[in-house]
């Protein structure tokens, strides 16, 4: 029985071997140009990131998605009844450090974390990083999306 795929190549990374040497013993990554020394700044700015990285990354996200599109509704499906089987509105137990207490909560309908924190004594909610508005921003990985 043929593959329903058949015509759908997969990307190749190219190899571009880099040895590297600790404690007297040699190792090759034929793989390491995909890693990206500035990580930290292409995780501020995805625009930051290599070209050739990118293309890579790009085209391989391009067939995930190929070969991924006819289970598309059964991924929501999948998705829907997962969701439906969690607290949305679900939090942490605060864990007191210092003056505040720290915790990550959820709200209904968003899919990241808030971290919050809270004076010991008392006091408005402080949310340092709410997870679902850091998702509204660029994306890397754009067939990764915030799911509502």
């Amino acid at each position: 029985m043929p593959s329903r795929h058949a015509g759908i190549t997969p990307p190749r990374a190219p190899r571009r071997p880099l040895t590297s040497t600790q404690h007297g013993i040699a190792r090759i990554d034929d793989y390491a140009w995909l890693r990206a020394s500035n990580w930290q700044a292409v995780m501020r700015d995805p625009k930051a990131l290599a070209s050739d990285i990118r293309a890579q990354l790009e085209a391989e996200n391009a067939y995930t998605l190929d070969v991924m599109a006819d289970t598309e509704a059964l991924q929501q499906r999948l998705f829907a009844e997962m969701k439906g089987r969690i607290k949305e509105d679900d939090s942490s137990v605060p864990a007191p450090d210092g003056t505040f207490s720290y915790y990550t909560r959820f709200i209904t309908g968003g899919q990241h974390p808030l971290f919050c924190r809270v004076k010991r004594n008392g006091g408005d909610e402080q949310v340092l990083v709410d997870g679902n508005a850091a998702c509204q921003g660029p994306r890397l990985f754009p067939h990764r999306q915030c799911r509502a």
